[in-house]
């Protein structure tokens, strides 16, 4: 039921594939292997140890591919939804409390941009499964 027409889980499905490239696969990906010299310039990277910089790719990979997995399964159930909101919605929070901290100031114009979409992507991957917790397909 994945692929027809009449599948009701197809806008959760274009959300959790948009979700995991935007939000997941793509900075994941660019914090996991671009130099610390092009994180500098971009304004992300103040100087210090990279791990966490490496581990927050990581982890945003991981997340990116589970969201992008999960989206071709006959089934979505609902911890997966879960999961979903409260990741999204965790993401979301902590970049409108460095924007309100004023810890982004660094950021050039098209970084801010960049973290405007992932805001907004992390908003919809966070409001879009609460429409289909009661409705989920067990599994």
């Amino acid at each position: 039921m994945a692929y027809t027409l009449t599948d009701q889980l197809r806008p959760l499905r274009l959300v959790m594939r948009l979700n995991g490239a935007i939000v997941g696969l793509t900075p994941g990906l660019l914090l996991f292997i671009l130099p610390g010299a092009t994180l500098t310039a971009w304004g992300i990277y103040a100087g210090g140890s990279l791990w966490p910089l490496r581990a927050v790719g990581a982890l945003l990979l991981a997340l990116g591919l589970l969201f992008v997995l999960a989206a071709s399964q006959e089934a979505i159930n609902l911890p997966l939804l879960l999961c979903m909101t409260v990741a999204n919605g965790l993401l979301a929070l902590v970049l409108l409390i460095a924007y309100l901290q004023r810890e982004l100031a660094g950021l050039s114009i098209a970084g801010r941009l960049l973290l405007i979409v992932i805001f907004l992507f992390c908003l919809i991957g966070a409001v879009t499964p609460l429409r289909y917790r009661r409705s989920h397909t067990g599994g």
